[in-house]
């Protein structure tokens, strides 16, 4: 996401429901990313 301009607004963590992250693209729309258990 960096190399690409964005953001990381909350670095990953594990979670009961999986990994989840925040990040912004580099026009500073913020999304979650995550990976589902």
């Amino acid at each position: 996401m960096c190399d690409n301009g964005g953001t990381v607004i909350r670095d990953a963590e594990d979670t009961p429901y999986g990994r989840l992250a925040a990040v912004a693209d580099p026009l500073g729309a913020m999304f979650n990313l995550s990976s589902l258990q």
